[in-house]
């Protein structure tokens, strides 16, 4: 492992690493005999007294040297990284055994998607977490990447893999790894895709496999429970930090005990807290402020961020909190 890098996590980290030192030693003794060069000429030939300095243009030979020398090198680089380290040996399908998951980027947020208890991606069994990536150790993944808006990039630095994630439902594209070592790690978007690219990460955690199983079953349960994933959007995207469930005043009014009573507006009018008004105080915040809060505190992006059925299994939870 190269100290100068982030650990090795996966198959392809090794010969990524291997490739990266081999043109890293090239380039640096290309870098050392021209800059050499370059000192050595501009010393022995300079204009001193005595002597003149005289401009010759033209050198065939010089040419085809450096020309050829460089095109050889980059060739034979080639064939010695597809022979020695295995660039072609990398599986050209993806393998019987591989875990499949699906990650949607959005401006700017990371949806993953895995399959339940079947373990098969595209069934009514499938459920989705925001911003985390849980995968299990020595077992090949096969990622299908897509995007809602524009074009993002899936980076793992520890795995040595990147790759787009384009819009469309037809440009689906597909990333296969084998994470190596248990840890955790972060997926970066490594294109810039707006104001807040710099934010669009999240965790990667690979688990060992009895780990994983777990987790899998765990999160499955909850997805099969609407006020269970309710209160876990209320949690992924921050709402329980302005809004408590106990009847605590904070930044914004609490859950406790909101469900289908009346609620006193900053207008002078009230409202029954049914599933319209927590639906309409989601998506348009501004629409009707509670009395005592301050207007425009809460951000208006849910609209964007969160699915009908999101949004249905938080007010489902609110209904809970009685």
């Amino acid at each position: 492992m190269n100290w100068w890098l982030p650990p090795a996590a996966s198959t392809f980290a090794g010969p990524i690493d291997a490739l990266f030192l081999a043109i890293l030693i090239i380039t640096g003794i290309a870098l050392v005999v021209v800059e050499v060069g370059l000192v050595a000429f501009i010393v022995k030939y300079r204009e001193r007294p005595g002597r003149k300095a005289f401009y010759t243009h033209g050198s065939t030979r010089a040419e085809v040297i450096w020309t050829a020398i460089p095109a050889v090198t980059m060739v034979a680089l080639g064939l010695v990284s597809n022979h020695y380290w295995g660039w072609m040996k990398q599986p050209s399908r993806v393998p019987a055994n591989a875990y499949h998951l699906g990650v949607h980027a959005k401006q700017f947020e990371w949806r993953v998607t895995y399959p339940g208890p079947d373990a098969k991606l595209g069934t009514d069994d499938d459920f989705m977490v925001r911003n985390q990536l849980h995968i299990p150790v020595d077992q090949p993944v096969a990622v299908e990447l897509s995007s809602e808006d524009v074009i993002h990039s899936f980076f793992v630095p520890e795995f040595r893999v990147k790759q787009d994630a384009l819009p469309g439902d037809k440009l689906v594209k597909e990333l296969r790894l084998t994470p190596t070592l248990i840890g955790q790690y972060k997926v970066r978007c490594a294109e810039l895709c707006g104001r807040q690219h710099a934010y669009m990460e999240a965790p990667v955690v690979v688990m060992s496999q009895a780990d994983f199983d777990a987790w899998i079953t765990k999160e499955s349960a909850i997805s099969n429970d609407p006020v269970a994933r309710g209160k876990k959007w209320a949690a992924q995207y921050g709402c329980t930090a302005c809004h408590s469930i106990d009847g605590t005043k904070i930044v914004g009014p609490t859950w406790k005990g909101l469900y289908g009573h009346e609620v006193a507006l900053a207008d002078g009018t009230t409202a029954t807290a049914d599933d319209a008004y927590l639906r309409e105080s989601i998506v348009d915040p501004t629409a009707r402020v509670v009395q005592g809060f301050a207007p425009n505190i809460m951000p208006q992006t849910f609209k964007d961020q969160l699915q009908d059925q999101q949004i249905s299994d938080m007010i489902e939870y609110i209904k809970t909190l009685k």
